[in-house]
């Protein structure tokens, strides 16, 4: 059992494909995650500027800025939040590959693969804060 002094990680789900977020936002709370979402990357800067986002799942394709963009933006401003880097398209996942991303997932992907792939993604990120 949590308490007050180990608070859930909280996700944030960039993502413009509404079924997207809501998948998300009924599997992770039951993996041990906080869930908050956002549509666009410009919505999500609002919300990683409160402060309270341990890791956050980029899209690549978002209305405006797209996920590249957004995870370069996160690295850079908000370096203590680690990011996922999320496509179906395998030249997107290709490209992203440069840009440290603490870890990057396939569309369509299958909900325990995508709890898998955020819990490696957080220990990746740990590590290289630590190193």
């Amino acid at each position: 059992m949590l308490d007050a002094q180990s608070p859930l990680p909280v996700v944030l789900v960039v993502d413009d494909e509404l079924g997207v977020r809501e998948l998300l936002r009924h599997v992770l709370p039951r993996a041990g995650f906080k869930v908050v979402d956002a549509w666009s990357a410009e919505r999500a800067t609002e919300i990683l500027a409160s402060g309270e986002v341990s890791l956050a799942i980029c899209d690549h394709h978002l209305p405006g800025k797209d996920g590249l963009w957004l995870g370069t933006h996160i690295q850079e401003l908000f370096p203590g939040v680690a990011t996922l880097f999320m496509s179906g398209d395998a030249n997107a996942l290709h490209a992203a590959r440069p840009l440290r991303f603490s870890g990057y997932v396939a569309k369509p992907f299958d909900p325990k693969g995508m709890v898998q792939a955020i819990q490696h993604a957080l220990a990746r990120h740990a590590n290289r804060e630590q190193g």
